[in-house]
């Protein structure tokens, strides 16, 4: 497997592969299956094709092949939040039958991660809805000590990520969210405390 990395600027070089993809995960019943088409004004292709996120400099978009055929992809831009940190994970979806051995972290996260350290993020910002939300719980539960092993579903590639403790105000939707830290931890610390205070919802 390979992963390839396409700015907005080429989007079109990919398309008629993703065009496939898309097909192919279209009666999927997940909820983010409308942020990855072309509909204004979330969907992936959509932001892609009108060069409004993931531009050259700013981002870029992750496509995992196989046969050259797409089956994953996951985004990662310049956060919103703050220009220190990165955002990664970005409409983050992998075909099934490529879920069980770690992939999306393995692969498109770790590419993720590699465009934020070229960046100089200090960390990257993952953020979930409710209906992924067990990332976050069980990151927040194994920093505590009280998760119990969760054999290869599982990858350590989570483990040194830290969670905010309330939920934040990112692009006009609540989310939960974690940092994979790139710098020194105390620095990836203050960074989340500023975007706490400001994008913070919730309970202080």
């Amino acid at each position: 497997m390979d992963v390839i990395h396409i700015c907005a600027e080429d989007f079109s070089s990919i398309e008629p592969l993703y065009r496939e993809f898309l097909a192919e995960i279209t009666n999927d019943k997940l909820p983010a299956l409308a942020n990855m088409g072309y509909d204004s004004p979330a969907g992936l292709a959509y932001l892609a094709k009108s060069n409004i996120r993931w531009n050259q400099g700013l981002g870029q978009i992750d496509f995992l092949l196989d046969n050259n055929k797409i089956v994953g992809v996951s985004a990662v831009e310049t956060s919103s939040t703050s220009s220190c940190f990165s955002s990664g994970g970005n409409r983050c979806w992998l075909l099934p039958e490529y879920r069980s051995n770690n992939e999306i972290t393995k692969y498109l996260l770790a590419s993720n991660l590699q465009w934020s350290v070229d960046y100089g993020a200090v960390g990257m910002i993952l953020t979930f809805n409710d209906y992924n939300k067990w990332i976050y719980d069980t990151v927040k539960k194994r920093i505590s000590g009280k998760s119990s092993a969760l054999g290869t579903v599982w990858s350590n590639w989570w483990n040194d990520c830290i969670p905010f403790e309330r939920q934040l105000d990112i692009h006009y939707t609540k989310q939960w969210a974690i940092v994979k830290p790139i710098a020194d931890v105390s620095v990836v610390l203050d960074g989340m405390k500023n975007i706490d205070k400001e994008f913070g919802i919730g309970n202080d």
